[in-house]
């Protein structure tokens, strides 16, 4: 902040107090390819931003729609590890637009980690601690003794997913219509299941982005990846 006016210090201050999402959203901007809406500016607690439709609304939709959805959930999780963290996760935290292209709508319950100042010493096993523990929200002075960064987990985002969003999109009547595989299942189980070890974990993530891959339909419908899955196996 050195180079900041004390103007700018203080806005900045204030944002950090008031409302955090306008920062992530302009230090990760959806222009660059962060799965962020176009932020288009902010006030106080008042945010602006493009449109988008709940993702609760596709709940009931056929299995090869929440199968793309569940697929670019995952990507997206996958590709914000190693820099962004979930405390919470809800599917109110998420939206589509017309394209089918899933986003992320609230960013107030992410968290930002620099890896490039040091490295996290995981011992394979963890657990969640409790929310009023919670680290990022303990960078505020609430805690009287904050926990280390360290007790993040690189599996949080993805346990927190599977438990609160997932779950809604493939049920178990998916499973006895035979329309969704029981690898797709067992995969789902261990994800959820915060007492299994990292690794396990994020093998059965990229067991489970294998499985809905194939599930992914390839038509207009999905512009965000359409005519290019025509012609590719990647999608």
């Amino acid at each position: 902040m050195k180079h900041f006016s004390e103007k700018d210090k203080l806005r900045l201050l204030y944002t950090l107090a008031v409302n955090q999402q306008p920062l992530i959203l302009q230090m990760f901007p959806g222009t660059e390819g962060w799965p962020f809406l176009r932020y288009h500016g902010s006030s106080g607690r008042m945010m602006v931003w493009a449109g988008s439709k709940p993702l609760r609304s596709l709940f009931s939709s056929p299995l090869e729609h929440r199968a793309d959805i569940a697929y670019q959930l995952l990507h997206i999780t996958q590709s914000l590890q190693f820099s962004l963290f979930c405390t919470k996760v809800s599917e109110d935290m998420f939206g589509t637009l017309d394209d089918s292209r899933v986003f992320i709508v609230d960013a107030s319950t992410i968290g930002v980690i620099d890896l490039q100042e040091g490295q996290f010493c995981f011992t394979g096993h963890w657990y969640l601690l409790p929310e009023h523990l919670d680290v990022f929200s303990c960078l505020s002075g609430s805690c009287e003794r904050p926990p280390p960064c360290e007790t993040v987990p690189a599996t949080q985002s993805f346990i927190l997913l599977w438990k609160h969003v997932i779950n809604n999109l493939l049920v178990p009547n998916d499973v006895q219509s035979g329309h969704l595989p029981k690898e797709a299942v067992s995969a789902l189980a261990i994800c959820a299941d915060q007492s299994q070890s990292e690794q396990r974990i994020i093998a059965a993530v990229q067991t489970s982005k294998v499985i809905l891959q194939t599930l992914r339909p390839c038509s207009a419908l999905y512009g965000y990846r359409y005519p290019e899955c025509l012609n590719s196996d990647r999608f």
